[in-house]
């Protein structure tokens, strides 16, 4: 009896894992005959935010499904569709690294193609980590994502991974409005004498 009962507890497992992730539809693979993005991307993704750059495999027609699976390396992450807001071509921001520097192509003309949200990821507050994927001018998909508060960008055929931790902190000093001790000038606008 214990073998029986074991036995279906195994089946009810394996039926809900495979519920979750066996339905979606590979979108970004790890392709079979390597993963090294060239000479270019690694030097343009080698500094700054980045921490890796990898060339990825990806199927575009796995966007007629509604749950479809990315695999970031590490990790298998499945993510479902949610309804579209604007179907209309609207002009997305493509960011591309150039040395240090960051400068902001903008495609003519895109289209989001298709919106999910990530299964089991939440952002900040408990709102549903968003996926939104476009074609840009150039046929070229493009998305932005994060996995427990670590950003991904997919551009073509090109997966980058971003560290926000090593984004330097240019913060200005900002100075305390209300000082404790406020500092007084004579008229003449200089400090008064110590004596």
């Amino acid at each position: 009896m214990k073998r029986i009962l074991w036995g279906w507890l195994v089946v009810v497992c394996g039926v809900l894992l495979v519920s979750t992730t066996w339905a979606a539809v590979p979108f970004i693979e790890v392709p079979a005959n390597g993963w090294d993005p060239g000479l270019e991307a690694r030097k343009r993704y080698s500094t700054g935010m980045y921490d890796w750059a990898r060339r990825v495999k990806v199927d575009r027609t796995a966007l007629a499904s509604d749950r479809i699976q990315v695999d970031l390396f590490d990790e298998v992450i499945v993510i479902e569709r949610t309804s579209l807001i604007a179907t209309e071509p609207q002009d997305v921001p493509l960011y591309v690294a150039e040395g240090s520097t960051h400068v902001v192509q903008r495609s003519p003309t895109s289209r989001q193609l298709w919106t999910g949200t990530i299964i089991g990821v939440r952002g900040p507050g408990g709102i549903p980590s968003t996926v939104d994927i476009s074609e840009l001018g150039n046929g070229e998909l493009m998305t932005r994502f994060s996995r427990d508060h670590v950003p991904y960008q997919l551009f073509g055929d090109l997966l980058v991974r971003i560290d926000l931790r090593r984004l330097p902190n240019e913060a200005p000093t900002v100075l305390d409005p209300y000082p404790v001790e406020p500092l007084i000038l004579d008229p003449a606008g200089q400090l008064p004498d110590a004596a």
